[in-house]
């Protein structure tokens, strides 16, 4: 059986990098596959239209973007859900709400979900699959459940590393879904002039000043590794599948996400 959203469900907010206000609707979806669709033009969240971008995952399709879709697709994908019709009514970009991905997760699974007909495909790893960037590092194995073991170095920013284990099911991610998105005080002018985290604020970024949180404190042990996490289920998310396989991930981030999920289609020739 595949599922999908049982009723409506509005999101509204400002978008963290456009700093605009954010509408979007989640819609019961008969068809098949999590796409968006803005001005009339429909985006599917699949590898093929996702950009090369660092900040934040981005979706692109003929004249029309989508920013920022990772915390949704995270909590979307654990809540299992295969089937929805994501309407981006107001901005270019997701409602980055308070940082984490748990209202989306919340709200969504209060809301309900359906069954429908059809398979839920499922994406196995067969064999050993690694990719290498200079200090990037992404390994996956088989495995009967999705398990990623993640690595955070924070010698760069002056905090400690933070190491996390975790199998990806709804429980264990309720309990890290708080996980805030979080931003180093040190790149803030690069931020400002690069036009990036236009709407960001203490009340949505988490800011890690001389390596502690600035005029706030860490919501989890292990915060800023924990919500390396989410986005990278968000990312992984654009296969398409369910997954089943562990991930071992040294230092990874958007970009190189996408990179590897190249390398997963590559290896397994397209899933088939």
């Amino acid at each position: 059986m595949r599922i999908t959203v049982k009723n409506k469900i509005n999101f509204q907010g400002i978008g963290l990098h456009s700093g605009e206000e954010s509408k979007i609707i989640l819609h019961p979806y008969k068809k098949k596959g999590i796409n968006f669709l803005r001005k009339k033009v429909r985006i599917p969240a699949y590898i093929d239209y996702k950009m090369d971008s660092r900040r934040g995952t981005i979706l692109k399709r003929n004249s029309q973007q989508i920013e920022t879709v990772e915390h949704l697709l995270s909590a979307l994908y654990v809540l299992g859900i295969d089937d929805c019709l994501i309407e981006v009514v107001k901005g270019t970009e997701i409602p980055i709400l308070d940082g984490s991905s748990y209202p989306f997760f919340h709200k969504i699974k209060d809301a309900g979900i359906e069954k429908k007909e059809g398979e839920k495909e499922v994406l196995s790893i067969k064999k050993k699959i690694v990719y290498r960037k200079k200090s990037v590092e992404i390994k996956a194995y088989p495995c009967k459940n999705y398990k990623i073991n993640f690595l955070f170095d924070g010698t760069k920013f002056n905090v400690d590393n933070e190491k996390e284990s975790v199998v990806v099911n709804k429980k264990n991610y309720e309990n890290f879904s708080k996980a805030r998105t979080f931003g180093f005080w040190k790149e803030i002018e690069y931020l400002k002039k690069n036009n990036l985290a236009r709407g960001a604020s203490l009340e949505n970024v988490l800011i890690i000043r001389e390596g502690s949180p600035y005029k706030t404190d860490f919501r989890l042990a292990n915060e800023l590794v924990k919500h390396k996490i989410i986005d990278f289920i968000g990312d992984m998310a654009l296969l398409g599948k369910k997954i089943k396989g562990e991930f071992v991930i040294k230092r990874s981030g958007h970009y190189h996400n996408g990179l590897f999920m190249k390398k997963i289609m590559e290896e397994t020739n397209g899933f088939n």
